[in-house]
């Protein structure tokens, strides 16, 4: 009974010290400097000339349309996040670690609450679906995406839609029905705007879905669990 309450604690000792960085430098990016830059190499993680969504969305794992509120210069400060962690860290961890971070050096506050969001369902388009078998299905499944791009290997369906959500910044759920895996390379030419209650789409990803894999969007609206932000301050120098 005492090796076990001995064991128990120590686990709960090594499960506190992986929530906070070893070392952590934060300090505001130096002008001019161009683009964002996010490192996971091992025993360190570095954020270079990220606002505050940006550090947000990489600490909580969430996209765009999840984050709410928030001081007027969230997306306008870059920041420099260096922290230090031991080699075996997880991403999980260094993301429990950047996240104390937020709390502590720039004071955020936040809570969690579902609203309606306009998002996407994926239905198959009148014309039947097109969809390439996987060319390795021995292969692990894989995706990709930007802002005019969705690209996967051997994926589902459900993978499908997570990564033209991550594409389009708006949530996307697969209505189709469709079991199969499969491969697509999907391109269009311009981002799209937000949907709008009884306005057809008319951004070419549409078009490009149903012409390349025979799918179709439909607006919908649907409950998105957000994440609101109450209070952050911009962080105190080193």
């Amino acid at each position: 009974m005492i090796t076990r309450l001995i064991a128990i604690v120590i686990l709960i000792t090594s499960s506190a010290l992986c929530q906070h960085f070893e070392v952590v430098s934060v300090k505001p990016s130096a002008p001019g400097d161009p683009g964002m830059y996010v490192e996971w190499p091992p025993g360190r993680l570095s954020l270079r000339n990220v606002n505050l969504r940006h550090a947000i969305k990489v600490a909580f794992l969430l996209d765009d349309y999840r984050i709410a509120g928030g001081p007027k210069w969230l997306d306008d400060d870059g920041f420099d996040i260096e922290g230090k962690t031991a080699e075996a860290a997880t991403a999980d961890q260094k993301r429990a670690m950047l996240q104390a971070v937020l709390a502590d050096r720039f004071h955020l506050q936040s809570h969690r609450e579902t609203r309606m969001v306009a998002g996407y369902a994926v239905v198959i388009a009148k014309s039947g679906p097109k969809l390439p078998k996987p060319e390795h299905p021995e292969r692990q499944s894989a995706s990709g995406w930007g802002p005019t791009i969705a690209n996967g290997r051997n994926q589902t369906m459900e993978g499908f839609a997570q990564t033209l959500s991550a594409s389009l910044q708006r949530p996307v759920v697969d209505e189709t029905g469709i079991k199969d895996r499969f491969d697509f390379n999907l391109r269009w030419d311009a981002m799209v705007a937000p949907p709008v209650a009884g306005a057809e789409p008319g951004a070419s990803v549409f078009a490009a879905l149903q012409e390349q894999l025979g799918l179709k969007l439909e607006a919908r609206h649907m409950p998105v669990e957000i994440l609101v932000i109450d209070r952050a301050e911009k962080p105190s120098a080193n």
